[in-house]
């Protein structure tokens, strides 16, 4: 991502990556827990167990199924605003794109 950051032009597009990034990573985080997890799914609306291969703590979380769904709509809506990053820099690219070749400036496949 710090390549592509590279390419963004305003502070508050960087901004939004960062945080797109680290919203990324806390959903990683849970995926770790769940994937690697220990459940009980009849108690307590699913209650995970997991403990970290890192610090060795023990994790027990009651109510996970709301929690996913939950998780699960932060995880599209996350997906929504790096498309939306995405798209908005791609475009700005072949619109300089386009002007270089007006220009006869040539391009990448010049």
């Amino acid at each position: 991502m710090t390549v592509f950051n590279e390419t963004l032009e305003r502070d508050e597009e960087k901004q939004k990556l960062k945080k797109c990034i680290s919203d990324a990573r806390q959903l990683n985080d849970l995926r770790v827990k769940v994937v690697h997890g220990y459940w009980e799914p009849y108690f307590s609306a699913g209650t995970l167990h997991h403990v970290s291969r890192r610090t060795l703590k023990k994790d027990v979380v009651a109510e996970m199924a709301p929690h996913l769904e939950k998780q699960a709509d932060a995880a599209d809506e996350l997906v929504q605003r790096l498309q939306h990053i995405f798209l908005r820099t791609w475009t700005i690219m072949e619109e300089v794109e386009s002007e270089r070749q007006e220009d006869g400036q040539g391009g990448v496949d010049s």
